[in-house]
């Protein structure tokens, strides 16, 4: 039994692996203005290592990084091109914001979700409203897999590659 593409697509999204090559684990809200008067602050102060370094940290947070959301959607879901947008996009990497690994090294590297880090603004996705859920923010993301898992367009798409790779290499519409 190979079980159903959702919870394959659902254990990828999580993988410490694909986080880390496609950079999601960096991926944040923006931080706060006081954390970026602070680390202002600190990049001018030559006295305060400590404080010098923590700023370069913040300096490293900023925002959200669209590649594994472009990923998810071009090769994982719905195909190139296909029923998104950039805006789109934009959504799925700011929804997936606080999907991170664990960074202790004397543990293994595991999938963590971190609130801190995560964007929660109302969201559009496809044409549909992404409700937003504070007490458990992680579960927005789980909602737009589960969007993009039920999308037709993904239906589509994985049906066509799968064709592709098992009956032929140019698979008639019909297939």
């Amino acid at each position: 039994a190979f079980g159903s593409f959702s919870a394959m697509l659902n254990k990828q999204a999580r993988h410490p692996a694909m986080l880390v090559y496609l950079d999601n684990y960096i991926s944040r809200a923006a931080p706060q203005r006081q954390l970026e008067e602070a680390a202002q602050r600190a990049l001018f102060s030559t006295r305060d290592f400590g404080a010098v370094m923590e700023a370069i940290d913040i300096e490293k947070m900023k925002g959200i990084n669209e590649n594994y959301a472009r990923e998810l959607m071009e090769l994982h879901t719905l195909g190139v091109d296909n029923h998104y947008t950039q805006e789109d996009v934009i959504t799925v990497a700011n929804i997936l914001t606080g999907w991170t690994v664990q960074q202790n090294p004397k543990e293994p590297i595991v999938f963590e979700f971190r609130k801190d880090m995560h964007a929660s603004e109302p969201r559009v996705l496809l044409s549909k409203r992404v409700p937003s859920i504070p007490a458990n923010p992680e579960m927005e993301g789980q909602y737009v897999l589960n969007m993009l898992v039920s999308h037709p367009g993904t239906a589509k798409f994985i049906s066509y590659k799968l064709c592709r790779h098992l009956v032929s290499d140019d698979p008639s519409a019909e297939l």
